[in-house]
C-alpha cells in the first residue's frame, strides 16, 4: 500500500488535540510526553498487525508528533494538534524505519 494512504489511515487513530499537561521537558533536550505515548499506544495496538509498512509509518507518526509536541511546549503551549504533522514530516522518518525493519527481520535486499 502507498505511503500516504496508510499516514491518512493511522492518522485517524490520534486525537486531534492532545494535551501536554504532566509532561517533562530534560535539560539534555529530550521529553516524556505521557498522553501522546498513551495515543501512541492504542494506534499501535491497531497497526502492529497489519505488516511492516504500517509498523513503520505508526512508529514514524509518533517520532514526527514527539517532535511537533517539544516545539509546541518549549514555545509554552499545552495542546499538540495533529494537524501540525503532514506526510512530509513523516516520510523521513518512514524511510529510515521501513528500511531498519526489514533490515532487522532479514527481508532488505541488499
Amino acid at each position: 500500500m502507498e505511503a500516504r494512504l496508510i499516514f491518512r489511515e493511522l492518522m485517524t487513530s490520534y486525537s486531534d488535540e492532545i494535551l501536554l499537561l504532566g509532561s517533562t521537558v530534560y535539560a539534555s533536550g529530550g521529553t516524556t510526553i505521557p498522553a501522546l505515548i498513551e495515543e501512541h499506544d492504542k494506534a499501535q495496538q491497531y497497526y502492529i498487525k497489519l505488516g511492516t509498512e504500517y509498523e513503520a509509518m505508526g512508529w514514524s507518526i509518533f517520532q514526527a508528533l514527539h517532535t511537533a509536541a517539544f516545539r509546541v511546549l518549549e514555545s509554552g503551549g499545552t495542546v499538540l494538534r495533529k494537524k501540525l504533522v503532514s506526510f512530509e514530516d513523516v516520510s523521513e522518518f518512514y524511510k529510515e524505519n521501513l528500511a531498519s525493519i526489514e533490515e532487522q527481520r532479514g527481508t532488505n535486499a541488499t
